[in-house]
């Protein structure tokens, strides 16, 4: 799963945060289908222009046109596409850039993901995701809040803990993880709560199976500008 941007948080004005603490995002139905399209709105646009899925060889596995709104509608790649490319699903899974141990219900699922995608237009190219920032003032409150996306080759659960930090600058950052993903596309929910205190930075969160919605997409630089100080 592509990274997401170490950098997002890691300035010093996300030293300014304090937990939000039950922010979450909605959980998947039941009957929610496999994905089989990102639809989103990429936040700053110019022109005409495209977003595409990078492969992890370098190859594009997915490229979508990018109307002058800013909206598009990418079809996710299939089982075809992705031959060769899989990784056991716990792999997939922790590369959001988070380390530690998730195991799955059926060691023998495959899958791939990815949480950016690159955007072109008449500005230049630069990756983006889709993820937005809650943020409070009185007293200084925010939530990282962003979707991933996890193809698995068939239905399994993936459970354990993983130490996302990185995500929003802190040493450590407990995120519960607990993804019912089923055989295909799956959307996944990554949440991050952050706070500082006089002991430092403390952290934690969650990750789990959310809906289908259409998304914001932007750049990492752009989630930065939203905190206190910036």
């Amino acid at each position: 799963m592509n990274t997401l941007p170490r950098l997002a948080l890691l300035t010093s004005a996300a030293l300014a945060l304090t937990a939000c603490g039950s922010a979450s995002l909605p959980a998947a139905p039941e009957d929610q289908p496999p994905a089989t399209t990102v639809r989103g709105t990429v936040q700053t646009w110019s022109g005409t222009g495209t977003v595409s899925l990078p492969g992890s060889s370098g190859q594009t596995l997915a490229r979508a046109d990018v109307v002058a709104d800013g909206t598009f509608t990418l079809t996710l790649p299939d089982a075809s596409a992705l031959a060769g490319l899989t990784r056991t699903a716990p792999d997939a899974l922790s590369e959001v850039g988070c380390t530690g141990t998730v195991t799955s219900s059926d060691a023998a699922a495959r899958g791939y993901g990815f949480a950016t995608l690159s955007a072109q237009d008449t500005a230049g190219t630069r990756s983006i995701l889709a993820a937005d920032l809650n943020v409070t003032y009185v007293p200084p409150r925010a939530t990282l809040r962003a979707r991933a996306w996890l193809y698995a080759d068939r239905a399994t659960r993936l459970t354990g803990s993983l130490n996302c930090g990185s995500l929003i600058g802190a040493s450590s950052a407990p995120v519960a993880v607990d993804v019912s993903a089923k055989a295909g596309w799956n959307v996944v929910g990554v949440v991050v709560n952050a706070s500082y205190g006089l002991s430092g930075v403390s952290a934690s969160g969650s990750m789990s199976a959310t809906t289908d919605v259409e998304t914001t997409w932007l750049t990492s630089d752009e989630l930065v500008s939203q905190l206190p100080g910036r």
